[in-house]
């Protein structure tokens, strides 16, 4: 699956219009690089790629590999038609297995900035939800309260959001199309 494009109101769609039962809806499973290729369009948006990939290599760097993010905010939103305005961040829930051998305080102290005011390093307004470990009732919980804080908008329009899978697979390609976007621009 790719990036949705953009519906009338300028958000990801919450679903498939033509097939609403579908399993086709929010979140929309992509990769990396796909989310480059169609959100990287300005150099305000490659400014904000490049953070969310940085941040994507900060926490592969300390052993966060397994797991998957959960990504919205007016990154995800064609903000500049509706708001007249840039995308400030790129809003995220990281849901992560964390390595049986990593200590939680070691990864504080090499990388507090991953875990306190991501945004100015990485211009993403990150939070974290753990996998491993978690009740059922925990990750069911995280996820309702996550999916219906980013399924509709502040005045109640509802609205898509995209997943991609924490493996840095595909990364690499998505900093070459990202480097690839900025000298087009």
């Amino acid at each position: 699956m790719t990036v949705p494009e953009w519906n009338a109101a300028g958000l990801l769609p919450p679903y498939d219009a033509d097939s609403p039962v579908s399993r086709q809806r929010s979140p929309y499973e992509v990769t990396v690089a796909d989310i480059i290729a169609k959100l990287s369009t300005t150099p305000q948006r490659c400014a904000i790629a490049d953070g969310f990939l940085r941040y994507r290599a900060d926490l592969h760097a300390l052993g966060f590999t397994s797991g998957f993010q959960w990504i919205d905010g007016s990154f995800c939103t064609d903000v500049e038609t509706l708001e007249g305005r840039a995308p400030g961040d790129i809003d995220l829930v990281t849901f992560l297995d964390t390595p049986p051998d990593l200590d939680h305080q070691a990864a504080f102290v090499a990388k507090p900035e991953l875990f306190l005011e991501p945004r100015e390093t990485y211009c993403c307004d990150a939070y974290f939800v753990e996998l491993n470990g978690a009740t059922p009732e925990y990750l069911v919980a995280n996820s309702a309260y996550w999916s219906s804080v980013w399924g509709h908008t502040r005045s109640g329009t509802w609205k898509g959001f995209l997943q991609v899978s924490l493996d840095p697979e595909f990364d690499g390609l998505a900093r070459d199309m990202l480097q690839a976007a900025e000298v087009a621009q």
